[in-house]
Formats: C-alpha cells, structure tokens, sequence
C-alpha cells in the first residue's frame, strides 16, 4: 500500500508539473485550438497541392500553414496581421523566384541572400513584425532552392503554385473556421483567468509560488487584450459582447494590482486578514460563475467587522473589494483601448543607415553569415549547405548572449530530436504505430512553438527526420549531415558576431535598469502633480506600470543571455539579479500608495505629503545618476527631512526608503 501510494504521489506530482507548465506557456489553451487550425489547413493544403501538382511539393504544402502559425504566435502588433499575412506571401514569391534562379551560379546566391537579411534586419526598425515576415520569407526561398537540389523533377512553377494555394486555404481557415460568437471565448478564458487570482490570493506569503502565478495572470491578461484589440466585426450582437469583454478585463486588471499590492505586507499573518482572505477567494469563485451565467452574491461580511486600524493594507482591501462589486454590475465602457500608438515614419531609416547605429550593424553581421554560408558551402562542395543556410537564419539574434543562449537551445534541443527521430524510424518504420508518431510529431512540432525554443527545436527535427524517412528513406547519412549543418551554422554566427562589433547582451543590461527606475520616477511624479485628484489618472498610472514591467521583463531576458557570456562580471550580473527583487517591490509598494493616496479625502496639510513623495522621487534620480557615474548625493538615513504626520502613510514611505536603501546597495558594484 505505502509503495502504490508513494507511486501515486509521484505520478499526481509529475501530472501538477506538466499541467502547471502547459498553463504557463498556454494559459487558456488558447494556441493549442489554433494549432488545430493550422493542422487542418496544412491537411487541406496537402490534399490541394496533391490534387493539382501531384507528390513533388507535398512536404512544402504542409510547411506553408505552419509557417503562417509561426508568425501569429510571434507578432506584436496584432493589428496588422492580415496585412502581414499578405506581405509574406508576397515576400515569399519573390524571394522563391529570386533564390531559385541565382542557384545555378554557385557563389553568387550570396549576394541575393546577403541584401535580403540585411534589408530584413534594416526594415525591423519601421516595425518589428516586419523582420519575422522577411526571415520567414527566405526560409521559403530556402526551401525553393532545396527543392531544386534534392527532387529531379521539381517544377518552380509547382512550388509558387503551392505557396499560393496554401497561404489562401491557411488565410481561409484563420479567418473563417473559429467560432460564430466571442462570448464563447470570453466564458472559456475569462474563469482560467480568475483560477490564477485565487491562486495569488492563497500564495500571497509566499514568494515563490506567488510571482509565478503573478506572471501568468499577466500573460493571461495579455492575450485576452490582444484578442480584444483584434476582434472586429459588424454583428450587433459580437460588437456588444466584445464591449463587454473589454470592461470585464479592465476590471480584472484592477483587481490584479490590487492583489499585487497586497503582496509581501506585513499584515498578511493578522488573524482577521485571514477570514477577509477567504471572503475574497470566495468572492472570485462567485465571479467566475457568471460566466457560467450564475449570478453572484458577494459578501462584504469580514471586510465590515475588520476593528483594525484604516491603514494603507486595508484600503487597498477596500479597493479590490469595490473593483469586484464592479465587476459584478458589469457595463459598457468606451474608448478603453484608444491609447495612442507610436505612428511610423520612413524617416527612421536615415538614423538607422549610420555606421555606428546598432541595427546596420546587425544587419551587416547577419548579412555576413547567410553570405559566409554559401562561400562555405560552395568552397568545400557541400551539397546540403542549404540547410546550414537555414539554420543560421533560425539562431542568428542581435546580441552574442543571443546567438549563445538561442544556439545552445537551438543545438541541445536539435541534436536530441535528431536522436529521437532516428530511433523511432529505426525501431517502428513503417507501420501503424509510426504513422500515430508522426502525426502526435508533427502537430507538437507545430504547437510547442509557443514554449521553450529547445522543446520546440528538438520536435521540429524530429518531424523532420521522420518526415525525410517517409519521403526519401531512411539513411544515418542523412541524420550526421543534420548535426554537421546544426554546428557548422552555430559556429559561423557566433564567429562572426564576435568578431565584427561584439554586441554583448550584458550591455543592455544597466540602460533597461535605468528604464525600470525611471518609469518608479515617473511614477512618483504623477502621484506629486496629481494628489487630490489621483482618480482621473488612473489610465496614466496604468501606462507607467506597463513601461515598467516592459524594462524588468527585458531585462530578465538580458540576465539570462548575459549567462553566456564571459564579457559581463559574474559579480554584476548577480547584483542585478539580485536588485529584480527590490525593483518589484518598490513597483508593488508604489501601486499601494497610488491606492491609499487615491481614497485619502482627509489630507490636512497637503505640502508635506509633496515633501515625503518628492524626497522618495529625487532618490530614484541620484541613483539613475550614479548608474550614469555622474554626481549624486542619496543618505541612507531620513534625518528629520521627511515632515508628514500621517501614520498610514509614513508608514509606507518607510517601506519605500528601505527597499530604496536595499537597491542601492545591490547597485554599488555597477557604479565606479
């Protein structure tokens, strides 16, 4: 019995695991139905490139759909997807034409090659997506001039053909195979984001747990706004439910800072706080149910009989408590969206066509190792130098950190798929049971896309493999030339890189640290200029707080790149590491005192409340200053400067000075 019981925990264990990484990477399930989608349309793209081209361009009609996927998945501006969409598979014929026919002069197809990256990196500047459409564009190009190496009786006809037909059918399925209502979606995604709530409330004492769950109710909340921004439609019926949606998410949103702000408070530990903990939990299931078109009934009973003091704590408490009572009386909110976007020039590119500017740099760098793949390639005689090509197109990044950490994962995570693929062909190939393991392949391959890049390496050469030995025979030639094309490109990228202009991502590392601190500055600026009136800024304070988590999430993202790279001091990168936590609380505590000064009605002296909020601001200038290796002066004692005598909100002014004192400390090894 114990040794059954033992194997069922471990099993419950793995299970908790699995489900808690699947929800971290895809809460909502929301790109796993889409990559349903997508296999669908690559099934129909199959049958229309068989029924009109017969087998030659089988394989490259199933890639099309799923290329589609990759960039969905990866877009920032979701406004522009169709658009998008349209420009690839514009690009796409061009480049398969231009590729195609500069095959046949050997060293020559550099030069295509070389202008084509560096113009995909130049146009990155105007608008990012547009670098993904480029890249995926030569892959096509690529895959064009692979065709004319491996299949005899490969026809360029056949293959534009099959770009057209597939990019249509995938166009075709995005647009009109997805369900009639949105309400759909809002009552499948709208509950899994009050499931993450609960779990921040129930894991508020402990750190762990709770930034975990706070990074994904922020994810959740991403995706449901990018879904919200996209969705258009003239039906009376969606237009009202989509309103909706959005005056649910906003809420949500409120409440989802309020619950930030509770975190890491002394008062988490009261007795009383306990019951109003469960009340609020309660109430968040209660919530949910509406969904579910149960109608809920909230209570305020261990809020009203809390005897404590009217501290900061409670009235953020209060405020989450109002943002749910909100919630529940539901409505229709305009112009919640109408923040306003940066609009493009063309003019950016005469900044960006300087020899020092970092992006014609890079696009120098990247033009170089696509053309150094081809002088190899045709120097040595290799006749699969095209996937080097490819290769060096999927792991190239602006930074060494970059070409390291997405190498290193590109090159782990191929080399075991390439394993793994060779024995299931070895040991089930052909038959029933390797036909099932293709398709479960394949389709991860399609949807891991949107988790870890070596899980996602690792299936996508797996599929490859498989797919190989089902069209061309199985042969270990081929899976040693897969390994060599996977090394050879990680060397060429990360040689070239490191020896033209080494960018180090190390080097981001202090200016997104500036960023995070200047947007606390910020910030604290808007509660000085706007107390008393604190209500009307709340859009304001919203957009700070989502330039802040932008900087600290970059630099997490520059953290971990730096790691592989011998440039940057172990030493600062620790410090750093160890200033996210300070930086996070003081973000959390800034939000707490936005609250409390918003429900403050009672302010007698108003000036000394500007004096404690001015002093905490110019601290984070001195230490913006001191990273700068400028003058700066910052007491690591109060000294009688700050004046107000509110208890409350002395109270968290303390709590603000300390982390500050904390921050900097982390910070002295940056500053000389």
């Amino acid at each position: 019995m114990r040794i059954k019981s033992k194997v069922l925990d471990t099993f419950n264990l793995w299970k908790d695991r699995i489900w808690d990484f699947v929800f971290l990477h895809d809460p909502g399930y929301m790109h796993f139905f889409y990559a349903l989608k997508i296999f669908f349309a690559s099934f129909l793209s199959l049958l229309a490139s068989y029924h009109f081209f017969g087998t030659s361009v089988l394989m490259w009609a199933a890639l099309v759909p799923i290329h589609f996927y990759f960039l969905n998945v990866t877009f920032v501006n979701r406004a522009n997807v169709t658009r998008n969409f349209v420009l690839f598979l514009t690009f796409s014929v061009i480049d398969v034409f231009l590729l195609f026919f500069m095959l046949p002069f050997g060293y020559w197809l550099m030069l295509p090659l070389g202008v084509l990256g560096f113009l995909a990196v130049l146009i990155s500047s105007y608008e990012l997506d547009l670098q993904k459409v480029m890249n995926m564009a030569i892959l096509n190009g690529l895959i064009a001039c692979l065709y004319e190496k491996l299949t005899p009786n490969f026809k360029l006809i056949d293959g534009v053909g099959t770009l057209v037909i597939a990019g249509v059918i995938t166009l075709s399925v995005h647009y009109f195979v997805r369900p009639k209502r949105h309400s759909r979606f809002v009552r499948k995604y709208f509950p899994d984001l009050f499931h993450t709530l609960e779990l921040m409330i129930k894991n508020l004492n402990k750190s762990k747990q709770f930034v975990q769950y706070h990074h994904k109710a922020r994810l959740q909340m991403e995706v449901l706004r990018g879904i919200c921004n996209t969705k258009n439609s003239n039906d009376v019926y969606t237009i009202k439910s989509m309103k909706r949606a959005v005056f649910y998410l906003y809420r949500l949103e409120e409440i989802y800072q309020c619950i930030a702000a509770l975190y890491d408070d002394l008062n988490l530990n009261d007795r009383e706080f306990m019951s109003i903990k469960r009340e609020i939990i309660y109430n968040l299931e209660q919530l949910s149910g509406l969904f579910e078109g149960i109608p809920p009934h909230l209570k305020r009973k261990a809020l009203e009989s809390y005897k404590g003091k009217a501290s900061s704590f409670i009235n953020t408490i209060k405020v989450l408590y109002n943002a749910m009572e909100s919630f529940k009386r539901g409505g229709e909110e305009r112009d919640y969206f109408a923040e306003a976007q940066p609009k493009n020039s063309l003019k950016i590119f005469k900044k960006v066509l300087r020899w020092k500017n970092d992006t014609f740099r890079y696009g120098v760098k990247y033009a170089l190792v696509l053309m150094a793949s081809v002088v190899i390639s045709e120097f040595f005689n290799i006749s699969h130098g095209i996937w080097i090509t490819m290769a060096c197109v999927a792991i190239t990044k602006p930074s060494l950190g970059g070409v390291g950490y997405m190498g290193k994962d590109y090159s782990i995570g191929g080399t075991l798929g390439i394993l793994l693929g060779t024995l299931i062909v070895y040991v089930s190939y052909p038959s029933l049971v390797f036909n099932v393991i293709f398709v479960f392949v394949v389709f991860a391959f399609v949807y891991f896309r949107v988790y870890t890049y070596g899980l996602w390496a690792c299936f996508m050469m797996m599929s490859f493999i498989m797919m190989f030995s089902v069209i061309y025979g199985f042969s270990l030639e081929v899976v040693a030339e897969r390994l060599f094309d996977v090394g050879v490109a990680f060397v060429l990228s990360f040689g070239i890189f490191w020896f033209l202009w080494p960018r180090y991502s190390g080097n981001e590392v202090l200016p997104n640290l500036k960023k995070a601190l200047e947007s606390l500055f910020q910030s604290c600026g808007i509660l000085i200029e706007h107390l008393g009136d604190l209500k009307k800024q709340k859009r304001n304070f919203n957009q700070k707080q989502k330039e802040f988590f932008a900087s600290y999430n970059e630099l997490l993202v520059c953290l971990d790149e730096a790691k592989n790279e011998k440039h940057t001091g172990f030493l600062i990168l620790k410090n750093v590491r160890k200033s996210l936590k300070y930086l996070n609380f003081l973000n959390q505590n800034t939000l707490k005192l936005y609250y409390f000064l918003e429900s403050r009605a009672d302010m007698k002296i108003k000036e000394l409340y500007i004096n404690d909020l001015r002093l905490i601001q110019t601290r984070y200038e001195m230490m913006q200053r001191a990273l700068d290796n400028h003058s700066f002066y910052l007491k690591e004692q109060k000294d009688g400067r700050f004046l107000s005598e509110d208890e409350d909100f002395n109270e968290m002014i303390d709590r603000l000075f300390e982390a500050q004192n904390g921050l900097f400390v982390t910070l002295k090894s940056n500053i000389k």
